[in-house]
């Protein structure tokens, strides 16, 4: 239950679920510690959602662009429509999640958004390198490489084959994790990914205007 839950509405939106709940954790405590690289206790879990509306306002030339394709995450649908309310977005979900799991990505955009799913190995047809952009969350894993979920990998690895254009990795954090969850992958940061924005990265260029 607790994986699927991360499977239709993302891990950023889990820990943030968790860390403002009231719920009893110690029933899951151990999933908790297996499944994601921060604990929902830890008080940075509550810069997240501030920390992205800041990574995704230092994305040049954002404004734009026609379409986000982005990995599940009901926590970064959000903020991208709180900072361009007007933007279409393609949900990129996984080839091996089960059908009534990406039902339930579907049934969790709020009405008022323009999201739709979409399933590799299918592909929006109106995708363009140059009015589309993918956006996908990622932590520092040090040494170049950044850490995200296996789901993700598989996701930008498939598009890589046919889409050229920008791939926008979004650290929330801007230090390295070391944890290795059960379901995450570190990846060279240069392999799948044309930018890389994090706080420190745009503190120094707020600092610099």
């Amino acid at each position: 239950m607790f994986e699927e839950a991360i499977q239709s509405t993302g891990y950023l939106t889990v820990m943030e679920l968790l860390s403002n709940s009231s719920i009893e954790t110690s029933r899951i405590q151990d999933e908790i510690v297996s499944l994601l690289p921060i604990h929902p206790s830890s008080a940075i879990v509550s810069d997240l959602r501030q920390n992205l509306e800041a990574n995704i306002d230092s994305i040049p030339n954002l404004c734009r662009k026609r379409q986000i394709l982005m990995p599940t995450d009901l926590m970064l649908l959000e903020v991208l429509y709180t900072t361009l309310p007007s933007i279409e977005v393609q949900i990129l979900v996984d080839r091996f999640l089960k059908p009534e799991v990406v039902d339930r990505v579907s049934a969790n955009i709020p009405a008022n958004q323009k999201a739709r799913v979409c399933q590799v190995p299918n592909i929006p047809s109106d995708i363009s390198p140059i009015e589309a952009v993918i956006i996908a969350v990622g932590f520092d894993g040090g040494s170049g490489y950044t850490l995200i979920p296996e789901s993700t990998r598989s996701i930008l690895q498939y598009y890589k084959e046919f889409y050229f254009g920008e791939v926008i990795l979004l650290d929330p954090l801007g230090f390295s994790i070391r944890t290795r969850p059960r379901g995450w992958v570190t990846v060279n940061k240069l392999q799948l990914f044309t930018q890389h924005i994090s706080p420190r990265i745009f503190a120094e260029v707020s600092n610099e205007k």
